[in-house]
């Protein structure tokens, strides 16, 4: 019997070692011990986290949320919040978010992001919430992943290479881990500006996000699932507030107005402020034309970040940032003192869309 044992345990161990190598270097932290959760991992690891730490406050949306580092936000606001934002996310993907974090904590507050980009429509039909979700509630089946093996092997075979880099300083050994939001990665934009005075990486940018809203319908199906998040939180006593990030001028010029998107912009962020706190930023004003404060068309360089991260979580006042409640904006309205979106003249929209075409 001690010899069957023996050598049983001596089968054992490579697959113990082999567990052990996955623990150490899988990339999404699915046990929410490590810290060390890759940028792009988080669709999966805030499922884990929620369900695991069950967080009374979280973060919900895109890149743009996601680009807030909780750290900083603990720092200057003195609470934990759980980022359940990701780069790429929909709306959809995180209007699921939500209702599955009120299923497995009891939550106190929630920001959101929203932007005319994640309204769009034709969204509605990108939702890969359902396989995160399945992966997040099976660890025997994120264990038998071929996938997330390699993505560890591929994290172990970067962390060699920046070892010796960090030793001996050859270049050849470093890559880079992209993570926007980390308070490290101080990432610059290049200068070179084109003969009608855009940062030509801005204008790039723009005609791309321009072809890809080509066919761009504000949807109403987001705005009556918003309302029952709404409703939802007003029944359960929790917070929830709208942020609404500011985009580059470039995107007004050569995007907004020529698509005619600031006739969606209006409605959904007047059926936003008509339900909820909302921070608004998206407008047509001197903070949208100082390139100085982004990195492309919808996000920020390390210092904006930190500054709307006060914004939003220390409530740091700014001119550029118009807050609203529920009932002040209803007020407004009565009073008629709405905004629509441009609030200072915008470039002629045919020149814009002939350069992003």
């Amino acid at each position: 019997m001690k010899r069957f044992i023996k050598k049983f345990l001596l089968f054992c161990v490579p697959f113990v070692l082999a567990l052990g190598f996955f623990f150490a270097f899988e990339i999404y932290d699915y046990w929410c011990l490590k810290g060390d959760c890759a940028y792009l991992s988080r669709g999966i690891h805030s499922l884990r986290e929620v369900e695991l730490t069950k967080p009374d406050k979280i973060i919900l949306g895109d890149s743009r949320m996601a680009n807030f580092n909780t750290d900083y936000i603990k720092e200057i606001s003195g609470e934990d919040w759980c980022m359940m934002a990701y780069g790429g996310a929909t709306l959809n993907e995180s209007i699921e978010q939500f209702w599955y974090a009120v299923e497995h904590t009891e939550l106190k507050e929630v920001v959101f992001g929203v932007n005319f980009y994640t309204m769009n429509d034709n969204h509605l039909a990108a939702d890969r919430f359902p396989a995160a979700k399945e992966i997040a509630e099976h660890p025997l089946k994120y264990v038998m992943n071929f996938r997330y093996w390699m993505d560890a092997v591929y994290r172990f075979k970067n962390n060699i290479s920046n070892a010796i880099y960090d030793a001996t300083g050859w270049e050849a050994f470093y890559v880079f881990v992209d993570d926007p939001s980390s308070l490290e990665q101080d990432v610059r934009p290049p200068e070179e500006v084109n003969e009608e005075g855009y940062r030509v990486d801005l204008f790039n940018y723009s005609a791309l996000i321009y072809n890809q809203c080509l066919e761009y319908k504000g949807s109403v199906e987001y705005l009556f699932r918003l309302q029952e998040i709404v409703d939802y939180c007003d029944s359960n006593d929790i917070q929830i507030t709208f942020v609404i990030p500011a985009s580059n001028r470039t995107l007004w010029d050569k995007v907004i107005y020529p698509l005619g998107l600031d006739f969606y912009i209006d409605i959904y962020k007047d059926n936003l402020k008509s339900m909820a706190d909302v921070i608004d930023m998206e407008f047509y004003n001197d903070y949208a034309k100082n390139d100085d404060y982004f990195l492309d068309g919808f996000h920020f360089v390390l210092e904006e970040k930190l500054h709307l991260a006060r914004i939003v979580f220390a409530d740091e006042e700014c001119e550029y940032a118009m807050r609203t409640t529920k009932e002040e904006y209803l007020a407004m309205k009565e009073a008629g003192e709405t905004f629509t979106v441009a609030l200072e003249p915008a470039a002629e929209p045919d020149a814009g869309q002939e350069a992003a075409e």
